[in-house]
C-alpha cells in the first residue's frame, strides 16, 4: 500500500507471508546441500516466515 504525500514524495508499507510443509510423515529432509534420508525417524516438517517493510520515495522532475 502506498500513499502520495505530494506529487513527488510517497510513502508505503507492505507485508508478506511464506510457508512450506509436508502433508504426511516424511523420512527425508532436503536442503541446498542435498537430501538426507533417515530410515528410523519419521517426522512432519513445517516452516513459516512473515515480514513487513516500509519505504519512502522521491521522484525528481
Amino acid at each position: 500500500m502506498s500513499y502520495f504525500i505530494t506529487r513527488n514524495f510517497s510513502v508505503g508499507v507492505g507485508g508478506r507471508y511464506w510457508a512450506m510443509w509436508t502433508n504426511l510423515r516424511s523420512n527425508s529432509l532436503c536442503s541446498s546441500s542435498g537430501c538426507v534420508s533417515e530410515q528410523t525417524t519419521l517426522a512432519k516438517y513445517s516452516m513459516e516466515r512473515w515480514g513487513t517493510f516500509f519505504q519512502a520515495s522521491y521522484k525528481f522532475d
